[in-house]
């Protein structure tokens, strides 16, 4: 199975704007559509999302959404607004046996979940990957988790393997590359 990590878009600071409800900022709406296309051509489009209700996580989701052939089942959560990882990894033991299964939210909570979940031997590039997401889980960025399990009420701390590990501006340098 596959758990997809989604870290929202970076947003705005506008003044009077309480933090549950900051707008992506100009990066943020260039980044996001770039990790929609990533994931569209990974064949790795979820079946289902988990997805805090703040508004820049909702603006994010809205802009990989298109990229998408299928339609994931959506649920806006309240409770997934700044979790920790305990319960971050309640909701998802409870999400539905679908795969790939995406998260939309916050930091520090998904950063400590994606390490907390990462088994503590991965392989080759893997390796090099998890030592990068160690130091840092940037806005937009994507972790991508593959674990042996049936279902996800049956998820651990420690038993993932680390498949992708994807940052926007990378993306984006590989982008002007090819121009």
């Amino acid at each position: 199975m596959h758990l997809l990590i989604f870290r929202h878009a970076k947003s705005g600071h506008p003044a009077s704007v309480d933090d549950f409800d900051r707008p992506l900022c100009d990066e943020g709406n260039a980044a996001a559509p770039l990790i929609g296309s990533w994931i569209r051509d990974h064949d790795l489009e979820p079946a289902a999302v988990l997805c805090s209700s703040a508004r820049r996580t909702k603006e994010t989701l809205a802009l990989v959404l298109p990229f998408f052939r299928t339609s994931p089942k959506i649920e806006y959560e309240r409770g997934l607004y700044l979790s920790g990882v305990a319960a971050l990894l309640g909701k998802i033991r409870k999400a539905p046996a679908a795969s790939p299964l995406m998260i939309v939210g916050h930091n520090p909570g998904l950063h400590e979940m994606a390490l907390a979940l990462l088994a503590r031997q991965q392989r080759g590039e893997a390796k090099i990957r998890a030592e990068e997401l160690s130091r840092k889980f940037p806005p937009a960025g994507l972790v991508v988790l593959e674990f042996k399990l049936r279902d996800w009420a049956g998820l651990k701390p420690a038993t993932a393997q680390l498949a992708y590990f994807v940052r926007p501006k990378a993306l984006m340098r590989t982008q002007d590359s090819d121009s």
